[in-house]
């Protein structure tokens, strides 16, 4: 499918979740937290008295920059422009899910159906996040610009997932360091060490920016006060105060987790041997060409994908199911 259609396909997608379902909020949640500092950074005699806007924690990222550089340009006020940021990764993430759908070995049209499940947000257990969030913040930018990596990533376009990926990492750092982890891995076993620059140069761009805005530590101790509103506002991120029902509920989701990518490796095992020996005839009826006995490695296992024609027709309807209870989770 040709790149334009698919793009107007995926924005219709974002902006259909954007005023529809699962929709967008302002003023409701950590946006009551960020406008202030957008518009006290704006004008520093605005809210100068506001406790939010004393101590701002944007110091590492570029989520303040972005937005008050495009407000300048623009003219809009802070609620469409970082609206209009919100749309646009929510179109990437949406990309993503369509580029990971079809290296699964999905057509466009069953590729579209799977971005349009995973574009209807989904509750992520442990850190209590959303897929797509309903309010534009740093973390609601990040996260599909993640997906949009991984989906890059699964075509092996990695110069291009490496450029998203830190893209991620500019706006909200915690959320791009485990696809990091991964992807750098990933990158030094395929010998494309120049893809990571990317990220090179957007941890000196952030580290030059928070040096620039102040100083502001990295890490830092809570007082008694934080600690006590962090208890109450988040408890979640206190594992001491989890509830049993919560500690059994994670277990049997990573057991189950475990279990099916377990699955998934062993079926992918099998496809490798009926695949080589696929290749192994076709060698000995036609002029040797090179087939692939055994599926690549990548770093996310619902993104594999098989050289052989025989393969693919094995995996065409397999991959839609994985990729249906993948969208699920």
């Amino acid at each position: 499918m040709k790149p334009l259609p698919v793009a107007a396909v995926c924005l219709g997608l974002a902006l259909l979740t954007f005023f529809r379902y699962p929709g967008h909020t302002w003023l409701q949640q950590d946006t009551q937290i960020y406008l202030p500092i957008l518009e006290h950074q704006r004008d520093p005699a605005a809210l100068r008295n506001d406790i939010l806007a004393q101590q701002p924690h944007v110091a590492f990222t570029l989520y303040d920059e972005v937005s008050r550089g495009l407000r300048a340009v623009t003219g809009q006020a802070f609620r469409e422009v970082l609206a209009a940021q919100q749309v646009a990764t929510r179109a990437l993430g949406i990309w993503g899910f369509f580029l990971m759908a079809t290296a699964l070995g999905l057509n466009a049209g069953p590729a579209f159906v799977v971005a349009a499940i995973c574009g209807l947000g989904a509750t992520i257990t442990g850190p209590q996040v959303l897929s797509f969030e309903y309010e534009p913040t740093p973390r609601a930018f990040a996260v599909p610009l993640i997906f949009c990596a991984m989906g890059l990533a699964a075509r092996r376009r990695h110069l291009a997932a490496a450029i998203a990926a830190a893209c991620a990492f500019l706006y909200h750092p915690p959320t791009a360091l485990p696809f990091w982890a991964l992807f750098v891995v990933v990158l030094v076993l395929r010998r494309r060490l120049w893809a990571l620059a990317p990220l090179l140069i957007a941890a000196l761009v952030l580290a030059l920016m928070a040096h620039g805005d102040g100083g502001q530590a990295f890490f830092g101790r809570l007082t008694p006060l934080q600690e006590q509103l962090q208890r109450m506002r988040t408890p979640y991120s206190w594992i001491s105060t989890w509830h049993t029902a919560w500690i059994v509920n994670y277990c049997l989701l990573f057991a189950i987790a475990a279990a099916a990518l377990a699955k998934f490796v062993a079926s992918l095992e099998n496809a490798g041997k009926v695949g080589g020996l696929a290749a192994g005839r076709a060698k000995r009826a036609t002029k040797p060409r090179p087939l692939a006995p055994g599926p690549r490695p990548h770093f996310h296992p619902a993104v594999s994908r098989f050289d052989t024609p025989a393969e693919r027709c094995r995996w065409n309807w397999s991959s839609f199911s994985w990729a249906f209870q993948f969208s699920a989770c």
